[in-house]
């Protein structure tokens, strides 16, 4: 498991560095590790950053819905939101990084994510609800972009 980095720490408020392709096995065995350290503290998402690696690598549990929940891990590398709906939503956040604290930050409610899959192929997911303010709030973090800057209010 590694170790989370808590705010504020500067590197969670620093722009991290584009990821080459073929991923090293560094990389590989990071996004491994990232993925069991959100599992283990039962975390929605997880960015490089946290973990105090400046790489725009960001990992997200997607839930899936159809005769039974099931999850899925989502490995998003270069990411990059390209489309934000005008509509916006008041979504309710927390972040490992500042365990036990809560608050209502307003982020579109759509969007479009570009990203570059383990392989380096560029892909492009269209997120709404929940799934959209997670991409969004591990994409932040890669551009330096706390939560806290666009809360709204505490939940108490």
């Amino acid at each position: 498991m590694l170790q989370i980095v808590k705010y504020p720490d500067p590197i969670l408020e620093s722009e991290c560095q584009e990821v080459a392709f073929p991923l090293s096995e560094e990389d590989k065995e990071l996004i491994a590790d990232m993925i069991a350290t959100m599992d283990s503290v039962q975390g929605a998402g997880l960015a490089a950053n946290q973990v105090g690696v400046s790489k725009k690598i960001c990992v997200i549990k997607m839930i899936k819905k159809h005769k039974r929940v099931k999850t899925e891990n989502l490995v998003l590398i270069n990411p990059k939101i390209i489309m934000e709906s005008a509509v916006r939503c008041l979504f309710p956040e927390g972040c490992l990084s500042l365990p036990g604290k809560y608050y209502y930050v307003e982020r579109p409610c759509n969007i479009i994510v570009q990203y570059q899959d383990e392989n380096g192929k560029i892909r492009k997911l269209q997120a709404n609800k929940f799934l959209s303010s997670q991409i969004q709030h591990e994409v932040d973090h890669l551009y330096g972009i706390f939560y806290t800057s666009k809360a709204r209010e505490e939940i108490k």
